[in-house]
């Protein structure tokens, strides 16, 4: 059974305990239970809403915001969200899926010619060659501010990476719970009045994390500064022969072998320093893309809960006094 079969049920469950305490209260003669069973109906009716809305998001909505995302996309030059919609992804959803795989890989490259870069550079840098006790060959000085930087960028892309895949795990968990699990509790909650507040809540939680929070964070990255031209350079340096020693592993046990990797090192100065500015001016768009995206998201996908959480019928006033009571 589908999440819209689900849903159906649990509108048809609410119908059906407002009918049968409408029946009672007319066999009954219960005027006051009658006059409170027709407020229910309108109750019913909101179920009833909440369930077309959602099916129609699922389809309608999510294939407008591809579209809406895609055309932006192709209009700010973003080309990593234009392969993904070309790929096939046709929800929000899924786009924004295929896009964090597409920065946690550029991310993973630049670690790679990051780490490659540094193998040999500390190794050098720790290593020094004496002559009548005096220092002939010495590399710490030169190279321990490129060491600094490297373990500051590699230790960056690790957060970074982290980041990313918070909220890939986000997506996936509200892709495959939100409109299943949630919504369909959150239902049957308003069915009863006695749980009608912690119904609206879930209900209004569900659909924020469900169609609010991907489509606000695709939106948002379609239009932002995108990293393709820069995932597509480092794509390219991480090829074995683009980097120094030629994807070969120098011997670091003998001096010779240290002298000549020492000076393979000094002929790649400029690269190494070109590839050090390079990523110090990324490193900024990459947090950008891994805090604020998601935190502009979220806050949109909050306002959307709390606005419409008692419009379902939550009392978040009272949820959150008791939240904090519990606490």
């Amino acid at each position: 059974m589908g999440w819209e079969e689900m849903a159906i049920t649990a509108a048809a469950f609410s119908l059906f305990i407002t009918v049968l305490l409408d029946m009672l209260s007319r066999a009954f003669s219960l005027q006051n239970v009658s006059l409170w069973v027709k407020s229910e109906y309108a109750q019913v009716a909101v179920s009833i809403l909440l369930v077309i809305f959602a099916v129609t998001m699922a389809g309608i909505g999510n294939n407008v915001t591809a579209s809406i995302a895609y055309e932006v996309a192709s209009a700010s030059g973003n080309v990593q969200m234009k392969e993904v919609v070309d790929a096939g992804a046709a929800s929000p959803t899924n786009i924004a899926k295929g896009y964090l795989k597409l920065i946690v890989e550029c991310e993973s490259n630049i670690y790679l010619v990051v780490y490659w870069l540094n193998m040999f550079v500390e190794t050098l840098s720790k290593i020094s060659f004496d002559l009548a006790h005096l220092e002939a060959l010495g590399a710490a000085i030169a190279l321990t501010g490129w060491v600094t930087f490297f373990h500051y960028i590699m230790n960056n892309i690790v957060y970074l990476v982290l980041f990313h895949y918070i909220q890939y795990d986000i997506l996936v968990f509200s892709q495959y719970s939100m409109l299943s699990v949630f919504f369909f509790i959150g239902l049957v909650l308003r069915a009863l009045p006695i749980t009608r507040g912690a119904g609206g809540f879930v209900v209004a939680f569900s659909l924020g994390f469900a169609f609010v929070f991907p489509m606000s964070y695709v939106i948002i990255v379609a239009m932002m500064p995108n990293t393709g031209v820069m995932c597509h350079d480092i794509e390219l340096q991480a090829q074995p022969d683009s980097l120094p020693f030629g994807g070969q592993n120098p011997c670091f046990n003998s001096a010779g072998g240290v002298i000549s990797a020492y000076y393979e090192v000094k002929n790649n100065q400029s690269f190494i320093s070109q590839m050090i500015d390079f990523v110090r001016n990324q490193v900024s768009l990459l947090f950008l893309q891994a805090i604020f995206y998601p935190l502009a998201s979220l806050i949109i996908t909050i306002s959307f809960i709390r606005q419409t959480g008692s419009l379902f019928g939550a009392d978040l006033a009272e949820i959150g006094r008791g939240l904090i009571k519990l606490i």
